[in-house]
């Protein structure tokens, strides 16, 4: 039975009037309040000049705000986090800023999202450090593959908490326990899952964490975020600074460098203010749905895809991970008995784009990211459309 309070979320999304929306793990779909806290900001500016005042805040209280909401979702305090332009950029700051020595290592996984990976291994091109890959079986790693190859030089363990290919969720909490107990950070890349699954940097003992805008937190492109822990700021560095690093932002003084204590250290310029803000109102929403019940969601959906996809002649769910290790991303595969492409879901009102399938052994993919704005109709078009879809020869008889 549909559970009435995201039915009602449905509305706040003019996209799925017509669509049946499943590309959430790339860029998610756009609520009104957002396109509306961004147009209206944009609007003042153009209209006034100076700053943007919106609900009694000016650009600053509003950054301030939008950290206080994004706080509440990642179980940190404000202070703790920095706004920059992307995951990437701010997964690059700490990677940079690590104080590590020749023969120190990183432990990843072969499935790590490049991102996280290239900004290691341009530390081991530069500074000697060893980068270690657990390998993965069909996506999956278990902790005790990653822990295999720890030893007294491990300063640190980097993972995507949901990997961005195979929707394969590591068990942070053991990993960060591990983390803890030999004094190696944890760093965590949440851009899949920070807005859908629940993410506690204290219970999950997370040193690191960068997230963005985009994708599971509904907006435009253009904001990411920084989780920077109390042991990964004494162990780091910053590379560089810009006026919004100091102590007294608006001291501006240029002959007197102080630092800021907290995680705006490591903000350099003003940051993409509407952006922030309606990331901001995004944060708040989740929190109010609650984080239990919007995982609970998502993975029914999931569970409805695996459902219908059983029994069905040519389709497969590659990542049929137990319980511990699933996501809101189901990867479903298809062979010949298809005839897939995205032009062909687009013309039936579906976004979902056709993979090739060869990396999951099979002819076609489809990574299906399910959001709390999903509904169960949204599947049965799906399905309806790969029945369309079925090469000649092969369509389901009435």
């Amino acid at each position: 039975m549909e559970n009435t309070r995201f039915l009602q979320e449905r509305k706040h999304y003019p996209l799925l009037q017509n669509r049946a929306y499943f590309e959430t793990a790339a860029t998610g779909a756009v609520p009104d309040y957002v396109y509306e806290a961004h147009r209206q900001y944009e609007q003042k500016r153009y209209d006034w000049g100076g700053d943007s005042f919106w609900r009694s805040m000016d650009s600053f209280s509003m950054i301030e705000w939008a950290k206080s909401q994004l706080a509440g979702l990642l179980g940190c305090t404000p202070c703790e986090l920095a706004f920059g332009e992307n995951a990437s950029q701010m997964f690059g700051q700490f990677a940079a800023g690590l104080r590590l020595s020749p023969g120190d290592n990183v432990i990843l996984t072969d499935t790590t999202f490049p991102s996280m990976a290239y900004a290691w291994q341009l530390r081991q091109q530069t500074g000697g450090i060893e980068v270690r890959f657990a390998r993965s079986d069909k996506g999956a790693v278990s902790p005790a593959d990653i822990f295999a190859l720890a030893d007294e030089r491990t300063r640190v363990i980097s993972l995507n908490h949901v990997e961005s290919n195979t929707g394969f969720r590591h068990d942070l909490g053991e990993i960060g326990a591990f983390c803890r107990s030999r004094g190696t950070l944890l760093a965590v890349d949440a851009v899949q899952s920070a807005g859908v699954l629940p993410v506690d940097v204290r219970a999950m003992n997370i040193d690191f964490l960068a997230g963005n805008n985009y994708k599971w937190m509904q907006g435009f492109c253009g904001v990411g975020y920084g989780y920077f822990g109390p042991r990964a700021m004494e162990r780091m560095a910053p590379q560089t600074a810009g006026w919004k690093s100091g102590e007294d932002i608006r001291a501006l003084d240029p002959r007197n460098l102080r630092l800021s204590r907290t995680a705006s250290r490591y903000e350099f310029g003003y940051p993409n203010t509407p952006g922030v803000y309606s990331m901001g109102c995004v944060a708040e929403r989740y929190k109010n749905l609650g984080a239990a019940a919007v995982e609970e969601r998502v993975l029914a959906l999931a569970d409805a895809v695996r459902c219908q996809a059983a029994g069905r002649k040519g389709l497969c769910v590659w990542n049929d991970y137990g319980l511990q290790n699933r996501s809101q991303i189901v990867v479903l595969t298809a062979d010949e008995t298809y005839r897939l492409d995205s032009e062909g879901f687009e013309s039936r009102g579906i976004g979902a784009a056709v993979r090739d399938g060869k990396p999951y052994g099979a002819r076609y993919a489809l990574r299906l990211g399910l959001h709390y704005y999903n509904d169960f109709a949204d599947i049965e078009r799906l399905f309806e459309a790969l029945e369309e879809m079925k090469a000649p020869g092969t369509a389901r008889k009435a």
